[in-house]
C-alpha cells in the first residue's frame, strides 16, 4: 500500500496518515488501554503499601477492622477496572 500511495506521488505525510496510522491503530489502542490499567493496578497495589490512593484506603480499612469499607473499596477498584476495559473494547470494536 506505502509503495502504491508512492507510485501516486503522495507526500509522506499522505502516506503516514492514509497507510501507516490507520494500520497502527489497532495496536495503538490496545497498547493504551492495557497501559492504562496496568497503571491503575499498580497504583492499588502500591498505595497498600503506603504510596497513598485507594490502596492506601483499602489497607488501613482492612487494618481498622472495617471490613464494609474495604469490600466497598475492592468493588469500585473492580467496577473502574470493568468500565475501563468495556470502553477500550467498545473504541476497538466502533471505530477501528
Amino acid at each position: 500500500m506505502i509503495e502504491a500511495l508512492e507510485a501516486t506521488g503522495a507526500s509522506k505525510l499522505h502516506i503516514f496518515l492514509s497507510a501507516i496510522l490507520p494500520a497502527a491503530a489497532s495496536q495503538i489502542m490496545a497498547w493504551t488501554g492495557l497501559r492504562f490499567e496496568i497503571n491503575f493496578s499498580e497504583s492499588a497495589i502500591l498505595g497498600m503499601i503506603g504510596a497513598g490512593g485507594i490502596g492506601f484506603a483499602i489497607a488501613n480499612n482492612i487494618q481498622g477492622y472495617q471490613f464494609g469499607a474495604a469490600g466497598l473499596a475492592i468493588v469500585l477498584v473492580f467496577v473502574f477496572a470493568y468500565c475501563v476495559e468495556l470502553v477500550f473494547t467498545t473504541i476497538k470494536k466502533n471505530y477501528i
